[in-house]
């Protein structure tokens, strides 16, 4: 979101409140999909972080309805984040951060540009939860439930 802001001409309020749609979403899904088998195979942020940084994006450039469903769409079939690191002692994890915000970047222009992304992505019978999840999930990701904030659970985590 940083690099989009020096992209074009945006409030420092559009960009936090953009940078919390992001976690918000990300937050959310992570909550509702990731359990401790996915965990032993995915790393959260892989999974996740397209789609909330995605969302985030697309609020930041104004993307409509539509637009951004098909953004989530895009971004959704980027999700990946491989734990296999810790065995082999590769240095992969490092770039799933950077990964995800080029997937949900894409994602965005994509949406922007008029691409048309499947709109039942997530819930749909060969969708993201049943992809990842392999368990039944609620109809819908709720946001900001009771008026908390899933970015206000954040905290930095030592390497």
């Amino acid at each position: 979101l940083l690099a989009l802001a020096e992209t074009k001409a945006v409030s420092g309020a559009d960009l936090l409140r953009s940078a919390i749609v992001a976690y918000e979403v990300g937050g959310r899904l992570g909550r509702m999909l990731i359990d401790r088998e996915l965990s032993t195979l995915f790393r959260p942020t892989g999974l996740v972080a397209p789609i909330g940084a995605g969302c985030g994006a697309a609020r930041l450039i104004g993307l409509d309805k539509q637009q951004t469903a098909a953004a989530i769409a895009f971004a959704a079939n980027t999700s990946s984040g491989l734990n296999q690191w810790p065995q082999s002692g590769g240095s992969d994890m490092f770039f799933h951060p950077g990964f995800a915000a080029r997937n949900a970047w894409m994602a965005v222009q994509l949406a922007a540009a008029g691409a048309y992304g499947s709109p039942d992505v997530l819930e749909g019978k060969s969708g993201y939860f049943a992809a990842f999840a392999r368990r039944p999930m609620p109809g819908s990701v709720q946001l900001f439930p009771d008026g908390e904030a899933d970015i206000l659970a954040v905290y930095h985590k030592a390497a």
